[in-house]
């Protein structure tokens, strides 16, 4: 790309940024976009610890701007100036064009022109991410800068998230003991962390060191009990399905290697590891202790277990019916309304003002029915249906294309050197998002991590090192 014009892209942007929020915002976006001209995978990495600390303002006519899209964009420009557009592989970019082409049809059918673009360039931050992502970290060997990037976004999020079970800070909580981090809400801040967890889970069956592996464990366990204390229950459940095809996918693929012993899987394992871990287990109990008498936290976990007990009263079936089957009938009778093309981008709050009647009949059945008053106009509680009901048919099509050459991606992976980091996350993704819905809201998060996990050099199969 000609450079003049990523320049006067990132001037542009630096410009927004200081207009629409302060001086000191559009500083850090030209510091960043300095970053990764210089060195990408910096910059690319610090850009990914940053997007959730995010800030959105209201402009013309209501479309909002975000400042986490300030500085992607700043990122890409700058890193395009230094490429030849030639040489750089598109793929990524071209499975999006389906899905980028049904929101475009849905939206001129139902909105103004105008108003469909901020729509599209949301959505196509996932595609955009992906992108970049593997066209930077391919033929990036620095494993060890990677892992450090995926730790301390772990360690970062968790951290803060957990400070609000602290009496300071849990004061300030506008979701009862359901602690968000800088997320929007607590079930964004689970997913999230559902994107985390695969690749820490995956260092930990992979890491040849004992040390090493204890440290994705105390991490791993840490940013589990964060995931635990949003009291979401469906990031959980999606997480175990990544562990369990995950853990298949190790050990059918070890099984398969000559030149592991393969007593080490288990056995060795306990017998090296096992009292060390041990150890520590017995040293975070004592400390636990003196914690805990020391602040609310342990007043918090109450709360919180009593919170989980009281919304899961009626059993996995009936607290589905509960929670969740409104926000499915609503989303598809919308569907059902405008099968092909949707009912356009951006417009589920209004067209779910004409399906109240389908709330009213839950009005003696949800035990909390004022809170599903207000949140069925957010969105359906399925990604899929979600796509569906907004997009249509013609939509819900381009995103599955999309999914499908991941997930064949992902399985090429496996195939080839054993590496199922990508479909682990995959998994976890699909799962949640059968009862919920994480995008676009964590666009550019699952376009990083996933573009990382598909990277060979950034994702290695299997350190073969010693276990000492």
């Amino acid at each position: 790309m000609p450079r003049w014009i990523a320049y006067a892209g990132i001037a542009l942007l630096v410009t927004l940024t200081s207009l629409y929020f302060h001086p000191l915002a559009a500083l850090w976006v030209a510091v960043l976009a300095a970053l990764t001209r210089l060195r990408p995978t910096y910059g690319l990495l610090l850009l990914f610890l940053t997007i959730p600390i995010d800030a959105v303002q209201p402009t013309y006519e209501g479309i909002i701007v975000s400042l986490s899209e300030m500085e992607f964009g700043a990122c890409l420009l700058a890193w395009l100036s230094g490429q030849e557009l030639a040489k750089l592989r598109p793929q990524p970019l071209l499975w999006g064009v389906p899905f980028l082409l049904a929101i475009a049809v849905s939206g001129v059918t139902q909105l103004d022109w105008h108003q469909v673009l901020p729509h599209l360039l949301r959505s196509s931050e996932i595609f955009l991410m992906l992108f970049l992502t593997l066209e930077v970290f391919r033929g990036q060997r620095d494993k060890q800068r990677v892992r450090v990037g995926l730790a301390l976004a772990g360690f970062l999020f968790a951290t803060t998230g957990l400070l609000q079970l602290t009496p300071m800070v849990g004061a300030r909580l506008v979701s009862g003991t359901r602690v968000f981090s800088f997320f929007n809400n607590p079930n964004q801040f689970a997913a999230y962390l559902n994107l985390l967890l695969p690749f820490y889970f995956f260092f930990i069956l992979t890491s040849a060191g004992r040390k090493i592996r204890l440290l994705w464990i105390y991490l791993f366990t840490l940013t589990l009990i964060a995931q635990l204390s949003t009291l979401s229950r469906t990031a959980p459940l999606a997480l175990i399905f990544a562990m369990l095809a995950m853990s298949v996918l190790h050990y059918r693929t070890r099984l398969r290697q000559p030149y592991l012993n393969h007593s080490r899987l288990i056995g060795q394992w306990l017998r090296r590891s096992g009292p060390l871990l041990a150890a520590h287990l017995v040293g975070i109990l004592l400390l636990g202790v003196f914690v805990l008498p020391m602040t609310s936290i342990g007043d918090q976990i109450h709360r919180s277990l009593q919170n989980v007990k009281l919304r899961s009263e009626k059993g996995l079936v009936g607290t589905l019916a509960d929670s969740r089957l409104p926000y499915w009938e609503v989303g598809f009778q919308i569907w059902r309304d405008h099968p092909w093309v949707g009912i356009g981008p951006g417009r589920y709050r209004d067209v779910t003002e004409e399906h109240v009647e389908i709330i009213n009949r839950y009005r003696d059945q949800v035990i909390y029915f004022p809170a599903l008053e207000i949140n069925y106009r957010i969105h359906s509680h399925n990604l899929f249906l979600q796509l569906a009901a907004l997009y249509g048919i013609l939509g819900l099509a381009g995103f599955l294309y999309f999914l499908v050459r991941l997930s064949g991606r992902a399985l090429l992976r496996v195939r080839a050197s054993g590496d199922y980091a990508a479909a682990g996350i995959l998994t976890a993704f699909l799962i949640h998002n059968l009862v919920d819905v994480s995008f676009p809201s964590l666009a550019m998060e699952i376009g990083f991590v996933v573009g990382l996990a598909l990277t060979p050099e950034s994702s290695p199969a299997y350190d073969r090192g010693s276990d000492s």
